[in-house]
């Protein structure tokens, strides 16, 4: 089954989608999903964003390392420019997801 997009109440009590769409001047989109958690084994909320990887990235403080999660550290950020660099220079489209 497909993660129905969240949504909430406005003022007037109808529902509206909760999500940011895609804007060409800050290049990505957000919405809030019902994800299935494998932990508590329930539906959650999940914030998921996708976009231009520089702008994903420089919102990013973490990242999943096997089961890990570990902050962004310097030669993370080196080994990002480094790929970018290598797709974009090559003419590939680069997106990023968090």
């Amino acid at each position: 089954a497909a993660n129905p997009t969240a949504t909430v109440a406005n003022s007037q009590g109808a529902t509206q989608k909760l999500i940011i769409p895609f804007n060409s001047r800050y290049k990505f989109m957000v919405s809030v999903n019902w994800v299935m958690d494998p932990v508590q084994g329930k539906l959650r909320p999940a914030v998921l964003m996708k976009g231009a990887a520089e702008q994903i990235f420089q919102r990013c403080g973490t990242y999943v390392k096997g089961s890990e999660v570990v902050p962004i550290d310097q030669a993370k950020v080196d080994h990002f420019v480094k790929v970018y660099d290598t797709f974009g220079g090559a003419g590939e489209r680069v997106i990023g997801f968090a």
